[in-house]
């Protein structure tokens, strides 16, 4: 059951949007959710957020003016015969089999939209996009449901351990009333790849820039290397995993190098670090790379580094462009699927490079180096996906007219 009491509920009203999200980790879709329902509160709508797996804690506070609701969860075993029973289909136990910490959520998840009966209920990941499609339904909700997807779902899914996620999609999103892709290149590949009519998937960008962005970005930086400068600065900033390409930065780093003395910074931890550090040593340049790990503002980072790189193969996005790009900082990207292409505009914010190329990588992170810098211009781009346009898209997509509760 849902940790609130029905009175305390019912007292509060009937919300006006429960935003779905697995958990709190630090990472990329959980902050833009955060920044949708604090976008949504302050317009005046009641907003709940709905966490599957509360074991994971908060990388920032959430917006004080949004209600945490905490969603029972129970065994994945106790979910498997209500998803067979009310689904019907080859495919209902999947979500139990494959999502055995979230699927355990859907009796709560339903409880919830029974009780408190939201107006519209909005989940932007793929595990909590399945859940709520099947929580809807079997609550007998009337709430207007639109599913965000934050990937890029056809080469996210494109090894065959992992294709029974696209079959999830296929199977679940077509029930939803709208569909929202982050960018345009993962809408073209929702359409394509699940063969959904293009009327009904909207491209948003993500809301990235943010007033605490600004304060954030404006903030002192304590790395030695950026506050006595002496050597120019690329940084690296995100997870430290397989598809993210740190590997390729690293090598690109090594040879652009041997040009001229450089530095290179990288933000961020995970389970190929101590691949990366190794590689380093052996490409010679340990004494030049730093790995600080997670670092709570890396908006400052962003703002006394030369250059901000991204060497990823995939994105569904790439929010850390938008952030460089908000703190004055020149960047240089793979044109990977997808993100990077439709932030930079093809090339006008910043240098694109073929992914896996390592040698372009290398020249690309030199002429950036020797350009001068517009801080002024980049920030005037990063505007563009300021929190106030993509909050009026959702707006929209979700209450169309519909003022906010009383």
């Amino acid at each position: 059951m849902v940790p609130v009491p029905r009175s305390a509920s019912h007292a509060r009203g009937r919300p006006d949007l429960a935003l779905v999200v697995r958990g709190l980790g630090a990472n990329g879709t959980t902050r833009v959710m955060l920044t949708l329902a604090g976008a949504f509160a302050d317009a005046g709508r009641r907003v709940d957020l709905l966490v599957l797996d509360g074991r994971q804690r908060a990388p920032s506070a959430i917006p004080p003016n949004v209600k945490r609701v905490e969603i029972g969860r129970r065994t994945r075993w106790h979910a498997t015969p209500a998803l067979l029973a009310a689904e019907a289909k080859w495919h209902a136990a999947w979500p139990s089999l494959a999502f055995p910490r979230d699927a355990g959520a859907l009796a709560g998840l339903v409880d919830y939209l029974r009780d408190r009966r939201p107006r519209a209920l909005l989940a932007g990941a793929t595990h909590a996009n399945v859940l709520s499609v099947i929580a809807r339904r079997q609550a007998g909700s009337d709430a207007r449901l639109v599913l965000a997807q934050h990937n890029h779902l056809s080469t996210k899914t494109a090894r065959l351990r992992l294709r029974w996620k696209r079959a999830l999609c296929r199977a679940y999103y077509p029930e939803a009333d709208a569909l929202v892709a982050v960018s345009q290149g993962v809408a073209d590949d929702l359409v394509r790849g699940l063969g959904l009519d293009a009327g009904g998937v909207h491209s948003i960008y993500n809301p990235i820039v943010t007033p605490e962005l600004e304060r954030a970005a404006r903030a002192p930086v304590d790395h030695p290397w950026l506050v006595d400068k002496d050597v120019p600065v690329v940084l690296g900033v995100g997870k430290l995993r397989k598809r993210k390409r740190f590997d390729l930065l690293l090598r690109a780093f090594a040879r652009a190098r041997r040009t001229r003395p450089l530095r290179l910074l990288v933000l961020g931890d995970g389970f190929q670090r101590r691949a990366l550090i190794r590689l380093a040593a052996r490409l010679g340049v340990a004494e030049d790379t730093a790995f600080p790990g997670v670092v709570a503002n890396p908006h400052p980072f962003m703002r006394e580094a030369d250059c901000l790189a991204l060497a990823s193969e995939w994105e569904g996005f790439a929010n850390v462009l938008v952030e460089a790009l908000a703190s004055g900082c020149p960047v240089v990207s793979t044109r990977c699927p997808s993100g990077p292409d439709e932030i930079l505009a093809g090339g006008r914010y910043g240098t694109l490079v073929p992914t896996g190329d390592e040698e372009a990588l290398a020249a690309a992170l030199l002429r950036t180096l020797d350009a001068p810098r517009d801080a002024a211009r980049l920030c005037a781009r990063a505007r563009e996906f300021d929190v106030s346009h993509a909050a009026a898209a959702y707006e929209s997509l979700l209450f169309g007219a519909v003022a906010p509760s009383d």
